[in-house]
């Protein structure tokens, strides 16, 4: 029954900006961003980019899912439109804040809860970007139904497909892929949100070789009604483990061993149909075998996963965006006033042209990655995609916030009523922002990460500088960081047509941007970077600009020939694009102020605010 690269949503939140995810057990996930020592790492489109280089293996086509997964999904999605046509009501599941169980059933029927789950344990075996797709169609018609089946696959069932044992998967997966059991993912607590490390939940050996677990968990997407548990705890550490490294390991808790419990349903903003609870853990006896991976790189684990889910989670935000574009189309030419439609007012036409230039960035950031990520794991290609799924996530997420905001002001006084779709969307997606690592979290992450590469190119030219062979080598190298000497990238499109010329043109002036910003930011705070965060976001955002930019551009000329109208509305995108990442460039280059730094320790201080 399964396999789509189940990324979706989840209450907990990735752990600290400067970890890399690597792998917990002997086998090597290819989703990991980290190697063994000696190894050459796996190439990523940003950090390629940031150093100057356009990696032309990762860009040269545009990824298509091969024909026989292609007819699968289009089966699968035939089957899935018509259930969620007959049998889903969002408005009611919204209502009564529970998904019926007749639809879950339905849904174990169709192998929704198998997508990702490999056909010899009885799943459906899709990849990254057939998954996605199922997940932007669930979000269309409902977000919490959307969230119950992505928490179940992208998360909740994740560790034991990437670190588990071949028993491990036996014993568990046949079960998760017919929906008998309902997989969760239990990492939050009630103090260990974004940063996971500080953990408290503990697993104490039990000297017969199992482990007593207590703690309590928090925000746990599925808790409700899961029949698995997996759940990350610290443990004790050994001799010489490293002060500020958190000792984590990971299991697989069935609901039905004693001292598992749940809490009340959360009263949530949004997605009130889809289960949160507390999951409380008390001495809990688990054996050795429900341990996934290698005692002690449990916090690892935790990060691969949730970097290994957000690519779905980004696609369902894309999902929804085109869905409540067609609503604002809808209503900006049913609605009149002035004796005229609405949507023949310009402010109302920048609100949709917007909306339309934004959701063809979305999509084609989303699928350039998925179809990476399909052909990493079929072993066509090298590479990480964790600091590119991370953008998408950030990028996709407050694009849909937005353009909720915006179809709601096109809905007028309609938008703000409970019948209309509208505020519930806007409901459901406030949520995204903090699911799979909240967006300042990533922000960070992806910014020292493409940092990090600079970083060492430089302290290799200072010590450079020391040794006459290299010393004329090193200062060029110097040199170029410090008047921001860049190279033009070349186009990965052999072709004289002038419209894709000028395309590329604005593409590599927007990536030609950001190489630039990062050089100039780590030779002005050096060291003291990582307490710059408000640069760092700045550069993290330009980080999305590129890839929305570049992969527009592919999407558009690489798959044959496109038509005048998606030339106009990928031109359109590219100039903004263009315009946004010099003017964040700029930014970046003469540093961001940082005036609200004195008001609030002011504020913290607990100094009156002026008064009238």
């Amino acid at each position: 029954m399964s396999k789509i690269h189940a990324e979706s949503h989840e209450s907990s939140e990735t752990a600290e900006p400067k970890s890399e995810p690597r792998t917990g057990s002997k086998k090597e996930s290819r989703e990991s961003s980290k190697t063994h020592a000696g190894q050459t790492p796996p190439i990523s489109i940003l950090t390629e980019i940031v150093q100057g280089r356009l990696p032309s293996q990762l860009v040269a086509t545009w990824p298509e899912m091969d024909q026989e997964e292609s007819e699968m999904l289009e089966v699968l999605l035939d089957a899935l439109d018509k259930f969620l046509d007959k049998h889903v009501d969002a408005i009611a599941i919204d209502r009564e804040a529970k998904i019926p169980g007749e639809v879950l059933d339905e849904c174990k029927e169709l192998g929704l809860f198998g997508l990702i789950i490999p056909e010899e344990h009885g799943g459906l075996g899709l990849g990254s970007s057939a998954y996605t797709r199922v997940l932007q169609r669930l979000g269309i018609t409902c977000a919490s139904l959307a969230t119950t089946i992505g928490a179940h696959s992208s998360i909740g069932l994740k560790a034991l497909l990437l670190f588990g044992t071949d028993e491990q998967k036996k014993r568990w997966l046949p079960s998760l892929a017919m929906g008998e059991r309902i997989a969760a993912f239990c990492l939050t607590e009630p103090n260990a949100g974004s940063d996971a490390g500080s953990i408290q939940c503990k697993a104490t050996p039990d000297g017969q070789g199992g482990w007593i677990l207590d703690g309590t968990k928090s925000w746990i997407t599925n808790g409700g009604f899961a029949g698995l548990f997996t759940v990350f705890a610290r443990t004790p550490a050994p001799e010489g483990w490293p002060e500020k490294k958190p000792h984590l390991a990971c299991f697989l808790v069935e609901r039905e061993q004693e001292g598992v419990s749940t809490g009340a349903e959360e009263d949530k903003l949004g997605l009130k149909g889809s289960s949160t609870t507390e999951v409380l853990l008390e001495q809990v006896h688990v054996a050795d075998d429900q341990r996934l991976g290698i005692d002690g790189d449990g916090f690892s684990m935790a990060l691969e996963v949730l970097n290994s889910g957000r690519l779905g989670l980004a696609g369902g935000c894309a999902g929804t965006t085109r869905d409540l574009l067609e609503q604002a189309r809808v209503q900006a030419s049913e609605r009149k006033q002035f004796g005229r439609p609405i949507a023949s007012f310009g402010l109302i036409q920048e609100k949709l042209g917007t909306m339309s230039v934004e959701l063809y960035g979305m999509e084609s950031l989303v699928f350039l990655m998925t179809g990476l990520a399909d052909r990493r794991a079929q072993g066509d290609i090298e590479c990480a995609t964790f600091l590119e799924a991370a953008a998408a996530k950030i990028y996709c997420t407050e694009k849909l916030w937005q353009s909720c905001h915006e179809a709601l002001q096109i809905a007028g006084g309609n938008g703000f009523m409970r019948e209309y779709p509208y505020e519930r969307r806007l409901r459901d997606a406030r949520v995204n922002m903090i699911f799979e690592g909240t967006n300042e979290i990533l922000r960070l992450m992806v910014a020292l990460h493409c940092l990090e590469p600079l970083g060492k190119e430089i302290k290799r030219a200072m010590r450079g500088l020391k040794k006459p062979s290299r010393f004329f080598s090193s200062l060029g190298t110097i040199l170029k960081f410090q008047i921001g000497s860049v190279g033009h990238y070349p186009c990965p499109i052999p072709s004289e047509d002038p419209d894709l010329l000028g395309a590329w043109e604005r593409v590599d002036a927007t990536l030609r941007s950001f190489p630039i910003a990062a050089r100039a930011l780590l030779l002005r705070h050096g060291k003291k970077i990582f307490e710059e965060q408000e640069e760092l976001a700045l550069l993290a955002d330009l980080a999305q600009e590129i890839l929305v930019s570049l992969s527009s551009f592919l999407r558009c000329y690489q798959r044959g020939k496109p038509d005048n109208a998606e030339i106009q509305l990928c031109g359109e995108l590219l100039r903004r694009k263009q315009h946004r990442a010099q003017r964040l460039a700029r930014h970046i280059g003469q540093g961001a102020p940082k005036a609200h730094r004195a008001i609030v320790a002011r504020m913290m201080e607990g100094k009156p605010e002026p008064k009238i």
